[in-house]
């Protein structure tokens, strides 16, 4: 593969090619030969829990990774128990991007778990993932363990008036730390 001679490449941005779980299957062989690689954009490339497996088992390879957009994707919470751990051992790891990807509550947990390891984070897009209010104050307590997080999103989940008060404190004494709640399909829901 072509890909594997490409040991300077810093920026792969494959997003809404639809390459599915075969053709993340043969990108995953090419990962580990990126040694420069920084910035990894797959979103809306049409891959599940097959080609998520795939994937974390490269991921703590690519060691120069600070940017991750695996948005619009079928990750479930089966894949996020795979991917989770894989994310923890990126130690560059700056900007993660999940959004729309329905993990539900289950899926959440895992990552919950890994955040407070992940030391170089600072941008957290979990919009749209399919969670409520019950896992909201595993999420909390794992994000007051990441000092770098300074922005999160959760637009559209339906974590509701009690999620919203969990969260509200974190941001008020977790300094230059912001977390979106409401927007998009959630304002639009509050407004009729």
């Amino acid at each position: 593969m072509g890909l594997q001679k490409c040991t300077l490449l810093t920026d792969l941005l494959l997003f809404g090619n639809e390459i599915g779980d075969v053709g993340l299957s043969h990108l995953v062989q090419a990962l580990p030969h990126c040694a420069s690689l920084s910035s990894l954009a797959l979103n809306a490339n049409k891959f599940g829990e097959n080609g998520v497996i795939q994937l974390a088992a490269v991921l703590p390879q690519c060691t120069s990774l600070t940017h991750l957009n695996l948005s619009n994707n079928t990750i479930g919470s089966e894949a996020m128990e795979m991917l989770a751990p894989a994310l923890a051992l990126c130690p560059k790891l700056s900007h993660l991007n999940l959004s729309f990807c329905i993990m539900y509550n289950y899926g959440l947990a895992f990552l919950n778990r890994v955040l407070p390891q992940c030391r170089s984070l600072t941008v957290l897009n979990i919009q749209w993932i399919g969670i409520d209010r019950q896992v909201v104050e595993q999420l909390v307590h794992a994000l007051e363990q990441c000092p770098s997080l300074n922005y999160v999103n959760m637009k559209d989940n339906e974590i509701g008036e009690e999620g919203r008060r969990l969260l509200l404190p974190l941001e008020q004494r977790t300094k230059g730390l912001r977390i979106e709640i409401y927007g998009g399909l959630q304002r639009y829901r509050r407004a009729r």
